[in-house]
């Protein structure tokens, strides 16, 4: 299910419907949940809706992460001028429409205001040229303040979601997920 013809109130029960499939054949610890963009915030607030259940996946890989959709944040205005890709009214718009009748600051909906104790270790790639450096930044002083296992990179001049763009310094970051995975 997908925006805006759905919002995040039909993701999920599909979301755990695959991911109880995946156990079937997988041990918990060995599967990745990873998204990019809005699968980043996917990638985050599904595991945050099942947190407590003894099959907790192994890691969490965030790429370019999209963690608030409110686009509130005062510092959100300085980071958009950064960003050459994304505008702050697509991030908004985006935010509305996945909510559905939700709050945009529910963690389903902007995983940046929920827990992170009980979730498995998360590592995080992001450009410094983009809106969502914002969520990145908040979300790794977070997990330092609550010690909690993240491996934050930050990746000096590039966009939103570099680590799928056909450039050179994309190849460079999956052999980094792969170490932090190990």
């Amino acid at each position: 299910p997908l925006a805006p013809t759905y919002s995040c109130k039909e993701a999920y029960p599909m979301l755990e419907s695959v991911y109880d499939m995946m156990l079937t054949k997988h041990d918990p610890s060995k599967i990745t949940v990873m998204g990019d963009s809005m699968g980043g915030n996917l990638a985050l607030s599904f595991p945050m809706s099942i947190n407590g259940r003894k099959d907790m996946c192994g890691s969490i890989v965030l790429l370019s992460p999209c963690l608030d959709m409110s686009g509130d944040h005062p510092k959100t205005e300085e980071y958009y001028k950064r960003e050459p890709r994304l505008t702050l009214y697509e991030l908004k718009r985006c935010g509305e429409l996945w909510s559905g009748e939700r709050d945009v600051h529910d963690p389903i909906v902007s995983p940046i205001y929920g827990k992170l104790e009980g979730l498995p270790r998360i590592a995080l790639y992001v450009g410094t040229k983009e809106l969502l450096l914002l969520d990145a930044e908040r979300l790794r002083d977070r997990a330092l303040e609550e010690g909690h296992e993240l491996y934050y990179h930050e990746w000096k001049g590039m966009s939103h979601v570099f680590p799928v763009q056909p450039i050179k310094e994309a190849k460079q970051v999956f052999p980094e997920i792969m170490a932090d995975l190990a």
